[in-house]
Formats: C-alpha cells, structure tokens, sequence
C-alpha cells in the first residue's frame, strides 16, 4: 500500500528553515519512507503531540 504525505503549513514553515544540503537529504528520504512509513517510526509515548516519530539523521 502506497501512502501520500501531506505536509502542514507548520512543517513547511520548519522545512524551509533548513540547511539547503538537510533539505536535500530529508527530501530524498520521504519517498523511501512512504512505502511503508511505520517501519521507519518509532511510537510516541506521550499522544498529544503525535502518534509516531520520524527521524531523518539529526532531524
């Protein structure tokens, strides 16, 4: 099952805050991710901000 990313206006916002060589590592990245997302997630122990976690090197 393919999954499509839908970005927030706050994860653009972050995004664009980036290192232009962080920007390119997270973005080739998120389509490996996408094919099975939760493989590369790790659970949230506290649910209000979240479910899961997503950690791209330092970001």
């Amino acid at each position: 099952m393919k999954y499509r990313l839908v970005y927030t206006r706050r994860a653009e916002r972050d995004i664009s805050k980036l290192a232009p060589d962080v920007r390119r590592r997270i973005g080739k990245r998120i389509p490996e991710m996408c094919a099975d997302p939760l493989h590369y997630a790790d659970p949230l122990i506290d649910s209000r901000i979240g479910t899961y976690r997503f950690r791209i090197g330092d970001y």
